[in-house]
């Protein structure tokens, strides 16, 4: 019993002094600095650009430009020098209007250059919608809502869409009728890609906000209409968060990076046009 014993902790030892951890080295090599020019355009809305400088990977935030030459060109027209605002936010006086093709040059130092541009397409409306509050149950046996609603198919283009929750509550006890903003939330990134029909027919699961026994729940529906770039961009943030947080059983997962349209340095210059929609559940029990 005393040989097994000390069998046991020699195999101990040899497991741990084999499985120690070694210590990875932090001192990136420097690498070439480009603009990073970050813009989401959203219809109706003032046009606001982020202008920052890429650097390796430290503990420090990137360094924000206040003074860079930032130009819009609409339809390939020049309208206007973005003003500094702050925290490297540069606006302009127009406004995002659907249906128009946005332009943007970044110029700083005389030595770097980017630019980047995008379509702003017009929004697709929803003909029908209905939310099944409880139609499917999650892994801790909630009873969680689904939302069925259909589209337009323009079978002639490509249309790239983004359907989104905005979920919203209010306390019976209150005497006034205030609904208060919950959380807002993507259910589904989807295209026309492989739709022939006439409608584009949706049934989405979703996990509902079910905090709080005296609170009522409601939910708005936003469809946007992306342009390709937006559409590109949320499926590589979809492929770069399963890498970051694989499922235990799934292996190892590849580093996938975040798609760019910037020619000249990093970011993201794209836009889209919104729908939204009150839900009223079918299913109230």
């Amino acid at each position: 019993m005393n040989f097994l014993r000390l069998q046991t902790v020699v195999l101990l030892i040899v497991l741990f002094s084999t499985s120690c951890r070694k210590p990875v080295n932090h001192d990136f090599p420097d690498f070439e600095k480009k603009l990073v020019v970050n813009s989401i355009l959203v219809a109706d809305s003032i046009i606001e650009v982020h202008v920052s400088l890429s650097d390796k990977m430290n503990y420090d935030s990137l360094a924000v430009l206040n003074n860079a030459e930032v130009s819009l060109y609409i339809n390939d027209v020049f309208t206007e020098q973005l003003h500094y605002v702050d925290k490297g936010i540069y606006i302009a006086s127009a406004s995002v209007i659907k249906g128009n093709k946005y332009n943007c040059t970044v110029n700083y130092d005389e030595l770097l250059e980017a630019s980047a541009h995008c379509y702003i397409p017009i929004q697709t409306p929803i003909t029908e919608a209905v939310l099944y509050e409880n139609y499917w149950v999650n892994d801790e046996g909630e009873l969680c809502p689904a939302v069925q609603f259909s589209i337009n198919n323009n079978t002639s283009k490509s249309m790239y869409y983004n359907a989104r929750i905005i979920a919203m509550n209010k306390h019976n006890s209150d005497s006034v009728n205030d609904w208060s903003f919950v959380e807002e939330f993507s259910i589904d990134v989807f295209s026309n890609e492989h739709e022939s029909g006439l409608l584009i027919n949706k049934n989405i699961e979703f996990n509902g906000n079910t905090q709080g026994t005296d609170c009522e729940f409601a939910y708005i529906l936003e469809l946007r209409t992306l342009n390709i770039d937006f559409y590109k961009y949320l499926k590589s943030v979809e492929l770069y968060e399963i890498g970051r947080y694989p499922e235990f059983d799934s292996g190892i997962a590849a580093p996938y990076n975040l798609y760019s349209n910037v020619t000249g340095g990093y970011g993201i210059f794209t836009g889209y046009s919104s729908v939204y929609l009150n839900l009223f559940s079918s299913d109230k029990n």
